[in-house]
């Protein structure tokens, strides 16, 4: 509710995934971007609605950003 509507409006934004280990209470985001440059100019304007998750969600660990890059990707 806080992040996605955000990442909606950055340009190069293809997409997003959550992965959730209910046992764990651990939850990974993944967003899909068209360029490195796309991802890192959307950092600024989503850092503030990640915290806000976060807060919402009760976590007990601020959250975890990794880069990563994603060299094959082939849709079914």
């Amino acid at each position: 509710d806080h992040v996605f509507p955000i990442l909606k409006e950055c340009p190069g934004f293809r997409g997003q995934m959550v992965l959730v280990d209910r046992d764990k209470g651990e939850l990974i985001g993944i967003s899909l971007w068209d360029t490195e440059e796309d991802l890192l100019a959307s950092e600024e304007k989503i850092k503030g609605a990640r915290q806000q998750a976060v807060a919402s969600a009760g976590a007990s660990a601020p959250p975890e950003v990794r880069i990563l890059e994603l060299p094959v990707f082939e849709p079914a």
